[in-house]
C-alpha cells in the first residue's frame, strides 16, 4: 500500500468518525435547531476553524457551527428523528 493511499484511508476514517460523533450528539438533542443559516462566511475566532459557512441556533444558544454539508446532516438527523 502506498503512503498516498493510506493518507486517502486514513482521512475517510477520520471523516467516518466525526460524522458518527456529531449523528450521535444531534440524536441526544430534545429537538431541532430554530434556525438555521446556510452560506455564510462567519467568523468563529477559533484559531483552528477561523471561518465557517453554517450556524445553527435553538432557543438563542449556538448549537452548530460547521459546514454546509455537516448542518445538512444535522437538519436530516432532526427531520428523521421527529
Amino acid at each position: 500500500m502506498t503512503k498516498s493511499n493510506e493518507i486517502k484511508i486514513m482521512k475517510k476514517s477520520l471523516l467516518t468518525l466525526l460524522i458518527a460523533g456529531l449523528a450521535t450528539q444531534l440524536a441526544l438533542a430534545a429537538e431541532p435547531a430554530d434556525r438555521v443559516f446556510k452560506n455564510g462566511d462567519i467568523v468563529t475566532e477559533d484559531s483552528g476553524n477561523p471561518h465557517a459557512e453554517a450556524i445553527a441556533i435553538d432557543h438563542g444558544k449556538i448549537v452548530f457551527v460547521g459546514s454546509n454539508d455537516k448542518v445538512s446532516v444535522v437538519i436530516n438527523l432532526f427531520i428523521f428523528q421527529n
